[in-house]
């Protein structure tokens, strides 16, 4: 029985008709009635839910992202996972090139995240640690990326996220996240590399993915969370051995 937007798409068979969201008041339930002798049950049922539907994505879409709910948030930007791309790399060097001319000179920049690991599929989001040397420089890079565009996502001691390519209407063709934080703070890094040298062990952490991706497609928070023991595993793995 498929959920989708606050409605229920139930087929064919009446006797599930009290339960139906789209006919909750006598005046709608009259003209159903109606139409339906008409036209067909599927038909009436899919066409008016469908229409109310679109006018309640239409109202999340005329929305700030800044007046969104988390649920409506998740909803315009599921988790999605896609075929390992060659071109991520490029979009890592081009905007990585931008933003050397608009940071610190002693920013330093690593491309890190699935879209870093060659081979898995991965979110096609470009994740970018940027280090950078006090809290100072922290605090002048995020200012500096906002006027170029970035918007802030969380804030902790010493660490600053950002974005860019959310927009109003879902994902822009490129999106970028920024990890901005200080100089070793970067675990990231050890967990890519330990991947790259390991395919047997990205493949385990594709599937791993994979298999969370539907059961949290709408539920960020859940689907990072549920990954942590993984990356945890091999990042102290790969910080404690030559491998």
């Amino acid at each position: 029985m498929p959920f989708f937007g606050g409605f229920l798409f139930l087929g064919s068979n009446p006797a599930f008709s009290a339960k139906i969201k789209c006919t909750h008041t006598p005046r709608v339930s009259s003209y159903f009635s109606f139409y339906r002798s008409i036209f067909g049950y599927t038909y009436l049922l899919r066409t008016y839910c469908l229409k109310h539907l679109f006018v309640h994505i239409g109202k999340i879409m005329s929305k700030k992202l800044s007046e969104m709910t988390l649920e409506e948030l998740w909803q315009l930007f599921p988790i999605f996972l896609t075929e390992h791309n060659p071109y991520w790399r490029d979009w890592y060097n081009e905007e990585t090139a931008e933003l050397k001319s608009i940071l610190p000179s002693d920013s330093m920049f690593h491309h890190i995240g699935s879209t870093a690991v060659l081979g898995i599929m991965a979110k096609p989001i470009i994740d970018i640690l940027i280090t950078v040397s006090s809290a100072d420089e922290l605090k002048q890079a995020a200012d500096i990326l906002q006027d170029h565009g970035y918007i802030v996502m969380s804030v902790a001691k010493n660490r600053i996220s950002l974005n860019k390519g959310y927009t109003e209407s879902g994902f822009a063709e490129k999106v970028f996240h920024l990890h901005l934080r200080l100089n070793g703070d970067d675990d990231e890094i050890y967990f890519r590399d330990y991947l790259n040298a390991h395919p047997d062990t990205a493949k385990e952490y594709e599937r791993l993915k994979l298999r969370l991706w539907k059961k949290y497609e709408h539920d960020r928070d859940a689907y990072t969370a549920a990954k942590t023991e993984f990356i945890a595993k091999y990042t102290d793995l790969a910080k404690h051995s030559k491998y």
